[in-house]
């Protein structure tokens, strides 16, 4: 069951996002392309199950808060803005 995956690329960049004179924040994006490599016997197993084969290929993104987020509030006039992590 492991090394099922072979990986072609890995691509780790960093995205913010913003809402205009709001708060933005800064989230760490994964892209990773990767190869199926796995038994005959058990893509076969698999097939019967999902009633379908399995794409030779793959794409995994994933997208998430680094252990130190960064948050940068923008105040203007008396407005104040609030965010929050959970």
């Amino acid at each position: 069951m492991h090394n099922m995956l072979r990986l072609d690329s890995f691509i780790q960049t960093e995205q913010i996002f913003s809402i205009d004179h709001g708060p933005s924040i800064t989230l760490n994006h994964i892209s990773v392309d990767a190869t199926l490599v796995i038994d005959e016997n058990y893509h076969n197993h698999i097939r019967r199950i999902l009633k379908k084969s399995l794409p030779p290929s793959v794409q995994i993104q994933l997208l998430y808060a680094p252990n130190q987020v960064k948050i940068n509030f923008q105040f203007f006039s008396m407005n104040f803005i609030f965010f929050r992590l959970s």
